[in-house]
């Protein structure tokens, strides 16, 4: 048993209750976060094939397609990119596969809690309307309580997020 560093966490997030819109609002969100988002993952995931960033044409592509009601699947567009949405219409699921492979799980819980409350406040058009200054000011947002849901994405685990983020930095 055990990970090496080729090793990915991929995690299935259900959208399937989102509307086009929703998504296509998530894939923005994702991708305008991205920069600070794979600061909490190991470096050498930022350019690994598995987990690759869309071009600006793909990303066009998708939502074009998403909001037209077809959305991409394995023949249209590369399953391989951080945020695979290639799964919806089989699953119903995106799939994040920005993460390193981990056995500890205090990186995997939180991971998973800051996916969920990223997929759950993507879907709602004011989550991240008022950004502060700070890098990371958008895990302030997802902390917040959701309208009748249980948000277990706590203040903890988005603080976690940023030691993760600084230790990854200080670690070439």
């Amino acid at each position: 048993g055990g990970i090496s560093r080729s090793c990915g966490l991929h995690v299935h997030l259900g959208v399937k209750d989102l509307s086009p819109q929703q998504r296509v609002n998530l894939i923005d969100r994702w991708y305008a976060t991205y920069p600070s988002v794979k600061k909490f993952v190991a470096r050498n995931r930022w350019s690994s094939h598995y987990c690759s960033m869309p071009t600006a044409g793909e990303l066009a592509q998708w939502k074009t397609a998403i909001l037209a009601g077809n959305d991409p699947d394995r023949n249209h567009a590369v399953r391989t990119r951080s945020l695979n949405i290639t799964n919806f219409k089989k699953t119903g699921t995106y799939e994040v596969r920005l993460h390193q492979g981990s056995l500890n799980t205090k990186k995997i819980t939180t991971w998973i809690k800051f996916l969920v409350a990223f997929a759950e406040f993507g879907s709602q058009d004011n989550a991240f309307e008022n950004p502060t200054n700070e890098e990371f000011g958008f895990l302030n947002a997802l902390t917040k309580p959701m309208l009748n849901k249980t948000n277990l994405f706590t203040e903890n685990e988005a603080n976690y997020l940023k030691q993760r983020s600084q230790a990854l930095q200080g670690a070439n």
